[in-house]
């Protein structure tokens, strides 16, 4: 459930905090109706992660931001989460691969599949239906979108 996550994440900033020198603000926002949705377990934990270990600005406090929330049209109810937040941003290579969906390589050739799985494994649980937005603002910038498929009125 969306809470478990919620609190892996929550976790493991706090952690890293206390084992590093570099602080992190972490805020989390959302929807309390949201709190018992299935989503792919470590799936935000992952995007905390990518934004600890490549965000970090010399001289910046990294701000982590992540927020789930609802989408409430006449046809359904959609899921979105964002991940912010106000580091480095990511490279253009790597957005261009991220919303074709590849396996990222750097210039190593090392293999970086974490982004790559998360989506894979949103995308077998929510075919068509699923879409995942990358870009910069102020830093990286995550959104996913999936339908609500529970049972209770939201």
């Amino acid at each position: 459930p969306l809470q478990k996550e919620l609190e892996v994440c929550q976790n493991y900033t706090d952690l890293f905090s206390l084992n590093q020198y570099q602080s992190i603000e972490f805020s989390i926002t959302y929807d309390a109706m949201l709190t018992n949705i299935p989503i792919p377990p470590v799936s935000l934990l992952t995007f905390i992660e990518n934004s600890i270990h490549h965000g970090f600005v010399t001289g910046q406090k990294l701000k982590l931001m992540l927020k789930v929330s609802r989408i409430v049209t006449d046809e359904r109810v959609l899921i979105h989460i964002t991940v912010a937040d106000n580091g480095r941003g990511f490279e253009q290579s790597v957005i261009s691969s991220i919303n074709k969906e590849e396996i990222m390589i750097d210039e190593k050739g090392k293999k970086h599949v974490g982004i790559y799985n998360v989506l894979k494994r949103f995308r077998l649980r929510y075919g068509d239906d699923f879409a995942a937005a990358f870009r910069n603002r102020e830093g990286a910038l995550v959104e996913l979108f999936f339908p609500y498929t529970g049972g209770e009125d939201l």
